[in-house]
């Protein structure tokens, strides 16, 4: 999330809050975290800036790090509160190489959260293939989900993409084998164990880079 200052302003105060506050998975979201973003926005409005957006990144990129439940929660929590629009940048999703700490969709925090959160907290979700295993940066296919945008702002956007072009051919199939992967009983066994050698091989490349780089800065 990035706070904008009038740039006739050079205190070092404001200096600081011009900066981008790094909510990526890298970050250890605790309460001293949650109570700067707290401050940061308090601190915009005080200058007279509108928060509208917060931008979240999980899991992140290359580590495959994720956010906890509970950072998750009190993310949504301070959105609530500050009527803040989340956008979850969630492309890297099948790049976890700690099975022990699972990604969890902010969609899914949010709806079991339950109201007032439920109902109340717009978010945007979005997905990618040229991201995650699939690893195809040539292969523009993707799709975002809304979730209590404004009417008005749901409008727009489908005004928006009827005028736009859509994904090539190559594009909007990888994007059907994304959210829908080869299954047993409905392909072929040869169709199944291709896609997951496949699937399998990059995924362990990855893991591999992503440790790399890890234990050289850390």
């Amino acid at each position: 999330m990035t706070l904008p200052l009038p740039h006739e302003e050079r205190h070092p105060a404001v200096e600081m809050a011009n900066l981008s506050i790094g909510l990526t998975p890298d970050d250890e979201v605790e309460e001293e975290v949650a109570e700067d973003i707290e401050n940061r926005i308090r601190y915009a409005k005080d200058l007279g800036i509108n928060i509208r957006a917060m931008v979240v990144i999980n899991p992140g990129n290359p580590t495959g790090n994720v956010l906890r439940r509970g950072d998750i929660e009190d993310i949504i929590k301070i959105c609530y509160e500050h009527q803040v629009l989340i956008m979850a940048d969630e492309v890297y999703q099948r790049n976890i190489y700690n099975p022990e700490v699972p990604f969890i969709s902010f969609r899914k925090v949010l709806a079991e959260m339950g109201n007032p959160y439920k109902d109340n907290v717009e978010l945007i979700s979005m997905h990618s293939t040229s991201k995650g295993l699939m690893g195809e940066c040539g292969l523009r296919g993707g799709y975002f989900e809304t979730h209590n945008l404004d009417s008005f702002a749901d409008e727009m956007l489908y005004k928006l993409k009827s005028i736009e072009l859509c994904s090539n051919t190559m594009g909007q199939i990888t994007t059907h084998l994304m959210v829908d992967p080869p299954k047993e009983g409905r392909e072929s066994d040869s169709c199944v164990k291709t896609y997951r050698q496949q699937r399998d091989f990059i995924k362990l490349g990855l893991e591999e880079r992503a440790k790399l780089l890890t234990e050289t800065f850390n």
